[in-house]
């Protein structure tokens, strides 16, 4: 028997997550399906605006009733607007990776009242204390999970 997998008080029947894979995949279709079937879907925000990524959320949330994820890489100019977009969106959980993850002041200030959790992708144990630092000092909390990728991630 395969147990739930919880994220703080998500909880998913299945613990799969689809992972956010790149420019036009990682969409509303294929995150819905995956969320319909029990696990996450995530969209990928690489290459997506504001605009195209809430619309890809609200969509993906309308059309499965399931867990919702986007995969925002911090190294992108526009992360601090593509989170906002994704929380005010109704994401369930944020993967945040490729660089070291800040919030954006507005979605700090709220982050114990938000219904979103927030994962972080680290290659090494170092780079989860340094991140789980960093949020201790500036947010008063730690992400709620964690993902760890090997150098082969991405297929970068």
């Amino acid at each position: 028997m395969i147990s739930p997998l919880k994220i703080g008080s998500l909880q998913v029947k299945l613990p799969i997550i689809q992972g956010g894979m790149g420019v036009g995949v990682s969409r509303s279709g294929l995150a819905s399906a995956v969320a319909k079937a029990g696990g996450i879907g995530v969209i990928a925000s690489v290459g997506a605006n504001s605009e195209v990524l809430g619309e890809e959320v609200r969509r993906a949330k309308e059309t499965s009733r399931g867990a919702i994820g986007v995969n925002v890489m911090a190294a992108v100019s526009d992360s601090a607007q593509l989170i906002e977009t994704a929380v005010e969106s109704g994401a369930d959980v944020l993967f945040l990776g490729a660089g070291l993850p800040r919030l954006p002041r507005t979605v700090a200030r709220r982050l114990n009242e938000l219904s979103t959790h927030f994962a972080v992708i680290v290659s090494s144990p170092r780079a989860m204390r340094v991140i789980f630092r960093l949020w201790s000092k500036h947010y008063s909390a730690v992400p709620d999970a964690v993902v760890v990728e090997g150098p082969m991630a991405g297929g970068h």
